[in-house]
C-alpha cells in the first residue's frame, strides 16, 4: 500500500518532519510516505474558509461540502485513474518490482466528522465503479 495525502496541510511525519510537501521517503518499515494527491486537497475549493468546528450545518448543507462535491464532479475519472497508473509504474521502476500497489487516500478529518471530504470521496469513486474502504489500523510504537 502507498499512502496518497489528501490533505491541506500533512502530518509532520509524512515528510519526515523535513517541513517539505515535496519530500518523500521510505519508512523504516519500507512504506512510502510523502506522496500527494492534490486532485483532491480540498484547498481546491474555494469555500475552504468557510468551514469551522462551529459550522451550523454539520450535514448535507455545508456549503463546503456542497462545493467539494460539484469539484469532484468537474474532475475527469478516467484521468485520475491514469494518474494513479502512472505513480504504480513509477514506483515499480524505483522499486524493481511488478507488483501492483494500492493506494491509500489519507484525508485531514477523523472518520466521525460528518464535515470529512472522505464523506464525499467514497460516494465518487463508487459512482465510478471503485469501493473505497475505509482502513482501521490501530497504531503502534
Amino acid at each position: 500500500m502507498v499512502p496518497l495525502s489528501t490533505a491541506v496541510w500533512d502530518p509532520a511525519w509524512f515528510h519526515d518532519f523535513t517541513h517539505d510537501y515535496s519530500y518523500q521517503f521510505k519508512d523504516k518499515r519500507g512504506i512510502w510516505n510523502g506522496i500527494r494527491a492534490e486532485v483532491f486537497n480540498p484547498s481546491s475549493v474555494a469555500t475552504l474558509s468557510s468551514c469551522s468546528r462551529d459550522c451550523p450545518f454539520k450535514g448535507t448543507q455545508c456549503e463546503f461540502k456542497i462545493k467539494y462535491k460539484e469539484y469532484l464532479d468537474t474532475l475527469d475519472f478516467d484521468d485520475i485513474m491514469q494518474r494513479f497508473e502512472k505513480l504504480n509504474k513509477q514506483i515499480q521502476k524505483v522499486e524493481n518490482t511488478n507488483i501492483d500497489y494500492t493506494f491509500v487516500l489519507i484525508v485531514y478529518e477523523t472518520p466521525n466528522n460528518p464535515c470529512s471530504e472522505r464523506r464525499l470521496l467514497i460516494p465518487w469513486f463508487q459512482e465510478h465503479g471503485y469501493i473505497l474502504t475505509e482502513l482501521d489500523y490501530p497504531i503502534s510504537s
